[in-house]
């Protein structure tokens, strides 16, 4: 039996172990098949990605990037396709045609507006555009402790000695 889905491959499990499904199995089926969606590797082969995976999605010409922590997929979707993917998820548009996940946003720069989806912010870190609008409510979310800019005005700062102001006569 081929495996050509996530449906078939819990079919073939069950098979195999000589259990046979009743419909109330189908459900939880229909539940796990919602949580991925299909995309392009690039091998160029079709696959199944958990959305709650995705960092964030751009779509560019009639053609959409999904970006996880290691890979990039492809899907020949709109930019109106690509929402309509994300409409039951904590995702948002961020800058034009660009669609982040909501809850794997780590750090933030409030100066330049981007969002980064690692702990650690370096030249090789995740990140996506935000809307200047979402400026305030990710730094509610994620508090001004992991704005970028605040991080960096803290761990640099001096210890500078009173100077007393003496009078010369």
């Amino acid at each position: 039996m081929e495996v050509k889905s996530i449906s078939d491959a819990i079919h073939k499990l069950l098979i195999s172990n000589q259990v046979y499904y009743a419909d109330s199995i189908q459900p939880t089926i229909d539940f796990i098949q919602s949580s991925t969606i299909q995309l392009i590797d690039e091998s160029g082969k079709l696959t199944h990605v958990l959305v709650k995976e995705i960092l964030y999605a751009e779509s560019v010409d009639g053609k959409s990037f999904f970006y996880t922590y290691d890979k990039v997929f492809t899907q020949i979707y709109g930019y109106e396709e690509t929402l309509l993917l994300f409409k039951d998820y904590n995702f948002d548009t961020s800058h034009r045609n660009v669609v982040i996940n909501l809850d794997l946003i780590k750090k933030f720069d409030s100066e330049l507006l981007w969002v980064y989806f690692d702990d650690e912010v370096s030249d090789s870190s995740r990140k996506a555009r935000m809307k200047y609008v979402y400026k305030s409510i990710v730094t509610k979310i994620l508090g001004s402790k992991n704005d970028v800019n605040y991080i960096q005005k803290n761990s640099h700062k001096e210890i500078r000695p009173k100077i007393l102001n003496y009078r010369i006569r």
